[in-house]
């Protein structure tokens, strides 16, 4: 929630993949006598979570500074939200705790990473296309630097293009010096003056 928001705003990031670590998933675990008893079709259940867990937008507002976009609704942040959802029967309205249990648990794991036999959340940047690969490393390591703290974190780099990129630079910089050199020599052979070189 922090460290992969901060490194996709590095200028020239295209995406950062998360893999590894533990996600958590909410289970609406429903009690079959309960939804018989109040007499629930389950369907329901599906269309109340669609539209009392979105915010959707309803237009537009003028104000001072400007056009505001509007939007209706909130997003489910809580288990006590989601467990307070109204269900509506032919009693009359009851909550989703009446007939379900609502339980937030650990999804499987499907895959697992590690460094230095250490269980590990491994981050992926990718570069935009024509972005400067260099740079970006720059900026993510600057990040990281920044984040560290905060995260109680300890980040290690498996791969970087930069160091690659680098010396490869320098040694086409260097080549072409040589080579613009060499041709200059050259030509003067071929010419004997330096004017017309």
């Amino acid at each position: 929630s922090q460290v992969v928001p901060a490194l996709a705003a590095v200028s020239g990031v295209q995406r950062v993949d998360l893999s590894g670590g533990q996600q958590e998933r909410i289970v609406i675990d429903l009690r079959p006598a309960d939804v018989a008893k109040h007499k629930v079709e389950t369907s329901q259940i599906q269309a109340v979570l669609a539209t009392q867990g979105a915010a959707m937008p309803a237009g537009e507002a003028e104000s001072e500074s400007g056009t505001i976009s509007v939007t209706v609704g909130d997003k489910l942040t809580t288990l006590d939200q989601i467990k307070g959802l109204p269900l509506t029967t032919e009693d009359g309205v009851i909550q989703l705790s009446a007939i379900a249990d609502v339980k937030l648990e650990a999804e499987p794991v499907t895959s697992i990473a590690r460094v230095n036999g250490k269980p590990s959340v491994n981050l992926e940047v990718y570069p935009a296309q024509g972005a400067n690969v260099v740079e970006i490393s720059k900026g993510v390591n600057a990040e990281l630097d920044r984040l560290a703290p905060t995260v109680k974190a300890e980040f290690v780099a498996l791969f970087d293009q930069a160091p690659y990129i680098e010396p490869s630079i320098h040694d086409l910089s260097v080549e072409g010096g040589l080579g613009l050199l060499f041709a200059i020599l050259v030509i003067l052979a071929f010419l004997g003056s330096w004017r017309s070189t």
